[in-house]
């Protein structure tokens, strides 16, 4: 579980989140969205600790938490492949790379793709693999800042079946953030952020 208590932070001197509550559990995915510097980036980056709250209580109960950037962040002299296998502790073993293999696929990436470097891949690729980076960590938690800004409408919604989908297999948490309530219906918790 996860529980946000009277959060307030602030930037640069000013006041950017104040007396903010929020509770998540296993199973369950939010939405944050509203306009560009409203404040969503900053409750993300609160929860994983990146940057620091003047008050108030963040109590995260999930064992893993992964973090995906609004920026893909690859590594440049690594191949798509090669930037999912560095988070994984044991690349070389054969169901590892099954995974690896599988979860490319689920991404919508072709085989040709996954051996080419980041400058080689269009911006939704690049999204893609940071995605697939973050996914095979299998995080309790997932934070994702505006994970899918650089996709067309359809793989969009299929890939928002697809984080929909494991947060249900393995009973995780997923909290995302958008610019625009327009995701897909089946996202049950949307929190404007005004």
């Amino acid at each position: 579980m996860l529980t946000l208590h009277k959060l307030t932070a602030d930037l640069m001197g000013e006041t950017i989140i104040e007396n903010f509550d929020f509770s998540l559990h296993s199973g369950e995915v939010a939405c944050l969205y509203g306009p560009s510097g409203c404040g969503k980036t900053t409750i993300l980056r609160l929860i994983a600790g990146i940057i620091d709250k003047e008050s108030g209580t963040i109590d995260n109960q999930f064992a893993r938490t992964t973090y995906l950037f609004q920026e893909h962040r690859l590594l440049p002299w690594r191949t798509a492949w090669e930037n999912i296998a560095l988070v994984c502790k044991e690349a070389g073993n054969t169901d590892i790379q099954q995974k690896i293999s599988t979860l490319l696929w689920q991404l919508e990436l072709d085989k040709d793709d996954w051996h080419k470097y980041p400058h080689e891949l269009s911006g939704g690729m690049r999204q893609r693999v940071a995605l697939g980076r973050a996914l095979i960590t299998e995080p309790q938690l997932l934070l994702m800042d505006e994970p899918f800004s650089a996709l067309d409408f359809e793989l969009k919604h299929n890939l928002q079946d697809l984080i929909l989908k494991r947060v249900d297999d393995r009973h995780s948490a997923n909290v995302l953030s958008n610019w625009t309530p327009r995701i897909n219906s089946a996202v049950p918790g949307l929190l404007k952020a005004t």
